[in-house]
């Protein structure tokens, strides 16, 4: 399924924040920085990385990326939603910020570790689900990363099915500046 549409979206997606690509040579030093600032790379984050075919690639050059988030129902669901219907009304919606105009894009499988590392202040009980290109499993299931801290006050890095979501179920989506 392609969700490259260029449509005005009546969302409020606004800049959340800023994420800094590339500051670590391989995904091994990067995961090893989390697990160095008390974090944690749960075992079903590392099993959905080697399904990437080529690991979670890291940057050459360090850049930022903006990022977004959304609740399900910000998205227009009421109750429960499928990741495709969620994509199909976010992935490559236009926005209008301040009078910026603003692509909405999936996050490159890069950004779930750099967010667990630079969000290390992530409130209590906060799940945030990464809107990505799932990856499919040995198992045959579409899975998403996510970053959350709810484990004995740890925060970590993990990673579940992509079925069904709730509406107060939060995705962050990345947020590039549109010249068109």
């Amino acid at each position: 399924m392609k969700f490259e549409k260029q449509e005005q979206s009546e969302l409020p997606w606004q800049p959340w924040k800023i994420v800094k690509l590339g500051t670590h040579k391989d995904i091994r030093i990067l995961y090893g920085a989390i697990e160095n600032e008390g974090m944690k790379v749960a075992n079903s984050a590392s099993y959905m990385a080697s399904f990437t075919h080529d690991d979670v690639r890291v940057s050459r050059a360090e850049t930022n990326i903006t990022l977004t988030r959304m609740t399900v129902a910000d998205i227009g669901f009421t109750n429960e939603a499928n990741l495709d219907d969620i994509y199909a009304k976010s992935i490559g919606k236009i926005t209008i910020v301040d009078g910026k105009k603003y692509k909405v894009f999936f996050c490159s499988n890069e950004v779930v570790p750099q967010l667990r590392l630079q969000y290390a202040k992530q409130p209590e009980k906060e799940w945030l689900r990464i809107a990505m290109k799932t990856i499919k499993t040995t198992d045959g299931h579409r899975r998403l990363f996510n970053v959350v801290h709810y484990y004995l006050d740890v925060p970590v890095l993990t990673g579940d099915e992509a079925t069904l979501f709730g509406c107060h179920d939060v995705f962050v989506f990345g947020l590039s500046e549109s010249g068109d």
